[in-house]
C-alpha cells in the first residue's frame, strides 16, 4: 500500500482582524431575546427563533413594528419599542463574553496583530454593554480602532452596509 503525501495548505499570515461586537464578542443576542420575551410574556407570547431570524437586518423600529403585528400585541410599535429598550438596557449591563472571545482577542493582542472593533450599536448602548468589562473595550488597550456605527458622524450608512468598515 502506498501512502499519499498531502501538502499542507499554506496560509498567508494574519496581518490584522476586525470583530463585530454583538453576538460575536459578547452575548447580546440572548439578552435581546430575553428582553423581548420579558415584554411579550405577560401577553402570553414568546419570541421564536424563526421570527428572530426574520428580524435580522432590519432596524430596531421595524423590528418592534413586526413583533407587535406578528403577536397582535395590545400596544403600538412605539410603545413596544420603549418598553423593549428599557428592558434590554437593564439586561445588557452584565452581558457575558461569547465563548472563546476574550481568549482570541488576547491571543491576537499578544502576537501584535492589530485589532479593530466595528459595531452597529448606538453610542449609549455600546458603553452600557462594555462598562462591566472595565478597560477591556477601551480603545488602545486591546482594540486599535473602534467604530461605533450608530453614533459615529462619519458613518452615514450603518451595517450591514460595508461603509463602517471603510
Amino acid at each position: 500500500m502506498s501512502s499519499v503525501k498531502v501538502q499542507p495548505k499554506l496560509f498567508k499570515p494574519v496581518t490584522h482582524v476586525v470583530f463585530d461586537l454583538d453576538g460575536t464578542l459578547i452575548d447580546t443576542e440572548t439578552c435581546y431575546m430575553n428582553a423581548v420575551n420579558r415584554v411579550i410574556n405577560p401577553c402570553g407570547k414568546e419570541l421564536t427563533w424563526e421570527l428572530k431570524s426574520r428580524l435580522v437586518g432590519t432596524n430596531f423600529a421595524n423590528q418592534c413594528d413586526l413583533i407587535v403585528k406578528e403577536f397582535q400585541l395590545p400596544m403600538t410599535g412605539k410603545e413596544f419599542q420603549q418598553q423593549l429598550h428599557l428592558t434590554y438596557l437593564d439586561l445588557i449591563k452584565n452581558v457575558p463574553f461569547m465563548p472563546g472571545a476574550e481568549r482570541i482577542i488576547q491571543y491576537f493582542h499578544s502576537n501584535n496583530i492589530p485589532i479593530g472593533l466595528c459595531t452597529a450599536s448606538v453610542t449609549e448602548s455600546f458603553y452600557i454593554k462594555v462598562k462591566h468589562f472595565g478597560d477591556f473595550f477601551k480603545q488602545g488597550n486591546y482594540f486599535d480602532v473602534i467604530v461605533i456605527g450608530g453614533g459615529d458622524p462619519e458613518v452615514s450608512r450603518n451595517k450591514p452596509d460595508p461603509q463602517p468598515y471603510l
